[in-house]
């Protein structure tokens, strides 16, 4: 169950990370290129982790491997303000997430062919939004007290890693 409200980092990556490289690379079309090159390669290497996934059984053991990576890539992205720091991270971060993603939709879906499937699809989407509200009141938390994106990311991080509770 708490596995699935590490979904509640999204909200990082698709409202309050943009903002940052904004912040960081205030020209749009540096802006465009690096969300561009960083899907671009993180895409190349979600295939490879497909055929990975597929051919290994333990896929809790790769959700592990992806959601500490994740979490490290969380932690380390506001140390590189810069064009170069920006690039490298964001493609890291990405290929992090996609990767981590891969192994997560085959547990959920070999879970709901175990069990019941409609019950299951809707304890897991009950359970991701529970994560992304429950990481929203933390994060507008923080915002109110500190406005500091370290601490953002550090929440990000730590609901990463509410992945490895997926077994």
């Amino acid at each position: 169950m708490v596995g699935y409200w590490g979904f509640g980092e999204e909200l990082t990556q698709l409202v309050i990370w943009p903002i940052f490289i904004y912040l960081t690379v205030p020209n749009f079309f540096q802006f465009g290129t690096i969300i561009s090159f960083s899907t671009l390669v993180a895409t190349v290497i979600m295939l490879y982790v497909g055929i990975l996934t597929d051919e290994k059984r333990n896929k809790s053991l790769l959700i592990k491997y992806f959601s500490v990576l994740n979490g490290l890539f969380w932690l380390i992205r506001p140390f590189f303000p810069s064009l170069a720091g920006v690039v490298s991270t964001n493609t890291l971060g990405t290929i992090s997430k996609n990767s981590l993603i891969v192994p997560i939709t085959s547990y959920s879906y070999d879970r709901a062919n175990k069990s019941h499937i409609m019950p299951y699809v809707v304890f897991f989407e009950q359970n991701l939004v529970i994560g992304k509200i429950l990481f929203m009141l933390a994060a507008l938390a923080i915002l109110a007290f500190t406005a500091n994106f370290f601490y953002i990311f550090l929440l990000s991080a730590i609901f990463s890693l509410l992945f490895v509770n997926l077994k």
